[in-house]
């Protein structure tokens, strides 16, 4: 789905879980290959639904900046997981993907303690 404010408000999910955000048109470089992933999120204490992490992650005023970085590479898209360990499961995916490209995707940082 693309990764607008009208389909978050239409789609996202009003329950806790993770998010991700790609790339549509493109591959982003990393050390082990190359991936459209941009960033694995998470619903939290602060964003207790997937609809309301993406909004302050990705659509809020504060982190515009970013997001238009992103978009540089094409446009943005997400799809969510519901779980009911939304910790280990973003474990398990942050693993998976750092063994297979060799660092956490671009967008999550260095993401210490993987």
């Amino acid at each position: 789905m693309p990764l607008t404010s009208d389909q978050v408000e239409k789609f996202g999910p009003r329950r806790s879980g993770l998010y991700e955000v790609k790339v549509e048109r493109r591959l982003i470089d990393y050390p082990g290959g190359r991936s459209a992933m941009v960033h694995y999120g998470t619903s939290d204490e602060n964003a207790p639904s997937v609809r309301e992490a993406l909004y302050r992650d990705w659509l809020s005023p504060e982190v515009a900046e970013n997001r238009l970085a992103w978009e540089e590479y094409g446009p943005l898209g997400w799809r969510f997981a519901l779980t009911s360990d939304v910790a280990a499961e973003h474990a398990r995916r942050m693993t998976q993907f750092v063994e297979r490209f060799g660092r956490a995707p671009w967008g999550n940082g260095e993401a210490v303690g993987i």
